[in-house]
Order: structure tokens, then C-alpha cells, then sequence
């Protein structure tokens, strides 16, 4: 055991490596972490739901056909992958963290595909997965996973991120956007049309 001395102090180095030791097994722990969050959600979660899809066609091949061509359906999947890659490009570079709840980033981003609509990430996976359903002629995929993929990315922003976003920016989540709907607070459109003078 070695003291060392440090600002005249005695400090025991057998403390300092078990400190140290500690810090690099939390950030291993938080990498691990990060990368299990994100190939949850980006590689497991659309497997089971192409797999639900296929077996859904499978029992009920008598189901609606889809409306659109195959064509559109890549079309879509391309483009909500590009949008989704965009928007977490933007949000780790501005942001300043990572696109994934569990990480979220320290700073509000409102600029890029964040100007145009609030969830950019959330859409382009919606936009995707509908695009996946349709190049692979899949009814269930189309009618079934892709509304329930609307309904709980709608549950997962209005039950958990919306208030979290809430409680960590305050008012700067209200941000007015190109394409998106207007903050709750926000006067509205009848209300500004009846009382413009």
C-alpha cells in the first residue's frame, strides 16, 4: 500500500484504484446499456413485429388487400429510414445525446427535421414500418401492426415522453413547427380568426 499526497493531503492508493475501477465499470455498464437499448428497439422490436405480421397473413389471408403499389411501399421505407437517420443524427450532434429514452440528450433540439415536426424519429419508424407492409404485400402488416404501431408511439409521447420532455425543457418543447399541430396552450385558429381586429 503507497500513501501518495495530494494538495498535502494523504490519499491511500488502493482507494484511488477501487474509485477509479468503479468509474470505468459504470461507464461499461451504461455503454452496455446504451447498445442493448438501441438493438432492442432498432433490430429485435421490428423483427417480432414482421413475425406477428407474416403469421397474422398466414392465419387471415382473406384480409383486406392494400390499396397502394409495391412500389410506393419502398418508396416509404427509404424514406422513413433516411428521416429517422436524419433526425437522429441531428439530435446527437445538437442534442447532445442519444435518440433513446433511457439516454436521453441534454440539449433541446428544434432545428432540422425537428423545425418540420416534434417526433421526426417516431414518424419516419411509422412511415417505414406502413412502407415495409406494402412492398411486401402484407394486409396484416398494413391494417393491424401498422396502426398499432401509431397507437403506441401516440401512448409512449403523451403517457411518458411528452411530460418527461415537460419536466426537463419547460416551455421550450411548445415550440411551433412546420407540420405539426399546435402546442395545448396555444390559442386556437377559431379563436385568433374571431378576436383579429
Amino acid at each position: 500500500m503507497v500513501d501518495l499526497e495530494h494538495d498535502g493531503k494523504s490519499v491511500n492508493h488502493d482507494s484511488v484504484v477501487l474509485v477509479f475501477k468503479e468509474v470505468v465499470c459504470m461507464e461499461v455498464s451504461r455503454k452496455i446499456g446504451q447498445f442493448a437499448y438501441g438493438a432492442f428497439f432498432m433490430l429485435v422490436l421490428p423483427t417480432l413485429w414482421w413475425f406477428w405480421a407474416w403469421r397474422l397473413d398466414q392465419l387471415m389471408p382473406n384480409l383486406w388487400t392494400i390499396p397502394v403499389p409495391d412500389w410506393i411501399g419502398v418508396t416509404l421505407v427509404i424514406a422513413g429510414i433516411a428521416f429517422m437517420l436524419t433526425a437522429m443524427a441531428v439530435l446527437w450532434l445538437r442534442g447532445k445525446g442519444l435518440p433513446m429514452n433511457a439516454y436521453p440528450p441534454s440539449q433541446f433540439v428544434r432545428t432540422g427535421p425537428y423545425a418540420l415536426v416534434r417526433h421526426p424519429i417516431y414518424l419516419g419508424f411509422i412511415v417505414a414500418v406502413a412502407g415495409v407492409a406494402i412492398a411486401a404485400n402484407s394486409p396484416a402488416g398494413f391494417w393491424v401492426v401498422t396502426p398499432i404501431s401509431v397507437l403506441s408511439v401516440l401512448a409512449l409521447v403523451l403517457g411518458y415522453e411528452g411530460p418527461r420532455l415537460q419536466a426537463h425543457f419547460g416551455d421550450a418543447r411548445n415550440h411551433a413547427t412546420t407540420l405539426g399541430l399546435p402546442s395545448s396552450d396555444a390559442p386556437s385558429h377559431h379563436y385568433r380568426c374571431a378576436y383579429r381586429r
